[in-house]
């Protein structure tokens, strides 16, 4: 599990820019989840969708032939 520190103010296109920096991977590469909910619009912010510390944001890895699941980002360090 990997830990990327975020606030709660921040967008899912900046969590993305984070995912790719730590991950190089992509953002159009990026399937980013938080439960059931695919967090798409890059605008969006992470408490929109209810992210907080101690949030786990599932990924998975398209554009690839085998797709690879992470559970990470526990916290995202929001509000720390």
């Amino acid at each position: 599990m990997r830990n990327i520190e975020m606030e709660p103010q921040d967008t899912i296109g900046s969590l993305r820019t984070k995912v790719e920096e730590e991950f190089g991977l992509m953002p159009s590469d990026q399937d980013l989840r938080f439960g059931d909910v695919v967090l798409s619009n890059p605008l969006s912010t992470l408490e929109s969708f209810g992210i907080n510390e101690g949030s786990v944001i599932d990924f998975l890895q398209t554009g690839v032939k085998k797709t690879k699941k992470e559970k990470g980002f526990e916290g995202t360090g929001l509000l720390s």
